[in-house]
């Protein structure tokens, strides 16, 4: 999978535009949810190759089995309807509800 066509793929899956109508007004907690989100992430990166190799898996594979992942949400997100709106989370928490709990 060339590196565009997974920016691509990573794109329509999270889709932001669709995205900025769910997450909550204080921009205080979505700073918070996003720098979380950012540190499991490089923390998953700077893992990768130890986890993949303890789970056996390779890299082709497991490229494969996430480019399916992400087509088969941007598909699902495609056909959906938008969300209603969500009462919002008070405090911190908020910032912390929408990245590992979506609604």
């Amino acid at each position: 999978m060339s590196g565009v066509f997974g920016i691509l793929l990573v794109l329509v899956a999270v889709n932001p535009a669709r995205r900025w109508h769910e997450l909550p007004e204080d921009r205080r907690q979505v700073a918070v949810g996003a720098g979380i989100t950012l540190a499991v992430l490089l923390a998953l990166g700077a893992a990768g190759d130890r986890v993949l190799d303890a789970l056996d898996i390779t890299v082709p594979t497991f490229r494969v089995g996430v480019g399916l992942v992400l087509a088969v949400r941007a598909v699902a997100d495609l056909i959906r309807s938008v969300p209603p709106a969500i009462a919002p989370v008070a405090g911190l928490r908020g910032g912390v509800v929408p990245a590992f709990f979506p609604v």
